[in-house]
């Protein structure tokens, strides 16, 4: 019994090992990416291209296009305004792994509907400095930087918008949660926190529980404390409308983790729009029409709230 006892806490001991070396390499893999993990432009460009079922992009090169940079915390975030003539704004925050051209092809159907728009690389990624990504954490607050740009741009009355994907779509909710003046907030794909992010995916087969406290834990060792990305928790500080966009079929970011967010609407005119065998991010390109009209839809209903329809 003495033998069995101590076999078994050696192998408690080197589960225990083994979870700490996997999520430190998990975390140092998410937060430093490269190659697949930050694509090019052209990379960018062509996942739109191949993918949608319509020229989403063809728009950009031929509309008035200003680009400039912020620094924000001690990074410079390459950023490009796209101008219209109206008083409204879209900032378009793209997910992890991707850049502003990505984001190009959401903001069309915005710049058709006389919105100015707004697209820029998140830190550590596209053309933006930095080499760290801190999956949520820091981000929300380079985003407050671009939307003080666009005020002091277009006017402090200017009705902005944020649209995100994936991880940009919880730096979205976490940045309308530190400012009461967002007009709306777009989330397609949302995690409801980094953690979820780390332990609810496809891209690795470890259980989920020990991944998400092992993550929390190594990730505060490492100088990231992941808890802090979390716009579930912080949904009560939401004045503006959301609305949540998933597809049915993501294994990335399970849906559950947009409906346990949209649950606490309590009463808020929040919308819930799912899209049945679409993966992770591929509702847009999976139904372009039905996903152009309803975010369309609703931003003009945001705009009715302030007295602008």
């Amino acid at each position: 019994m003495k033998i069995l006892a101590i076999v078994l806490a050696s192998l408690i001991v080197l589960a225990i090992l083994a979870m700490v070396a996997l999520s430190a390499y998990l975390i140092t893999v998410i937060t430093k990416p490269k190659g697949l993990t930050r694509l090019t432009y052209d990379q960018a460009s062509a996942w739109v291209s191949g993918n949608a079922k319509e020229d989403m992009l063809s728009w950009h090169d031929s509309a008035k296009k200003e680009p400039f940079t912020l620094s924000s915390q001690g990074i410079d975030l390459a950023c490009e305004y796209i101008p219209a003539d109206t008083k409204k704004c879209l900032i378009r925050v793209h997910g992890y792994s991707q850049n502003m051209m990505l984001s190009v092809a959401y903001a069309r159907a915005f710049h058709n509907e006389s919105y100015s728009v707004i697209v820029y690389d998140q830190r550590a990624f596209g053309k933006s400095g930095g080499d760290v990504c801190t999956v949520g954490i820091k981000e929300p607050t380079d985003l407050l930087e671009v939307v003080k740009w666009a005020r002091s741009k277009l006017g402090e009355d200017v009705f902005i918008g944020l649209h995100g994907e994936s991880m940009g779509a919880m730096v979205a909710l976490e940045a309308a949660s530190m400012d009461g003046g967002i007009g709306f907030v777009i989330a397609d794909s949302a995690p409801d926190s980094a953690l979820t992010m780390f332990s609810e995916t496809d891209m690795h087969p470890l259980p989920a529980g020990p991944t998400r406290f092992f993550t929390r834990l190594v990730g505060k060792a490492m100088g990231f404390d992941f808890s802090e990305a979390s716009p579930i928790s912080h949904l009560d500080k939401v004045t503006a409308p959301v609305m949540f966009i998933h597809g049915e079929a993501d294994t990335t970011v399970p849906i559950r983790s947009s409906k346990d967010m949209f649950a606490k609407a309590n009463g808020r005119p929040w919308r819930l729009s799912t899209y049945p065998n679409a993966k992770h991010g591929w509702s847009i390109v999976l139904d372009t029409k039905r996903y152009e009209r309803e975010e369309i839809e609703f931003a003009r209903e945001a705009e009715a709230l302030k007295g602008l329809r």
